[in-house]
């Protein structure tokens, strides 16, 4: 739940403090024992987080728990296409591992996660960008590299 909860504004930007909505869908009942992370960590705003079966709202530094809600009507948020751009630039190709990456990030999630949109490309171009990353690859290390190497020699022998 932690990595896997996205946050929208919903709030007033003119109010004191700022307010935000996620919606998630657990596997398992997670909303309560996670609450106090978010509260810890979000803790300089008003935040709530709807689930199917439980609604954690942080509010004048307070948590409280009630029942689960369908998924809320939540606005777009103008942040999204730089979180993906910012996940399709961290993305290694040349360390594609699907399984992993699906241990990691399950694919149950990823109807929810905005930066998920990228990933069936990511994929899909991997081979061809991990090919192109090695062709452009510097063969000869730099110059400077026969004197580093020279230095930190005469620094191992004391002299």
């Amino acid at each position: 739940m932690k990595a896997f909860v996205r946050f929208r504004e919903i709030g007033d930007p003119t109010d004191a403090r700022r307010s935000f909505a996620a919606w998630f869908e657990p596997t398992h009942y997670t909303v309560e024992p996670t609450a106090s992370f978010f509260a810890g960590r979000f803790g300089d705003m008003d935040w709530r987080i709807v689930t199917p079966s439980a609604t954690a709202v942080f509010a004048d530094g307070h948590v409280t728990i009630s029942e689960g809600q369908p998924r809320p009507d939540l606005p777009e948020d103008a942040q999204e296409d730089l979180w993906i751009a910012y996940f399709q630039n961290i993305f290694n190709p040349a360390r594609l591992k699907v399984t992993a990456m699906q241990s990691e990030m399950p694919k149950k999630y990823w109807h929810n996660l905005p930066e998920a949109q990228a990933i069936p490309d990511l994929v899909k171009t991997a081979p061809e960008r991990a090919r192109a990353m090695a062709e452009a690859a510097p063969t000869l290390p730099p110059l400077r590299a026969e004197r580093v190497k020279a230095q930190m020699s005469r620094r191992v022998k004391g002299t």
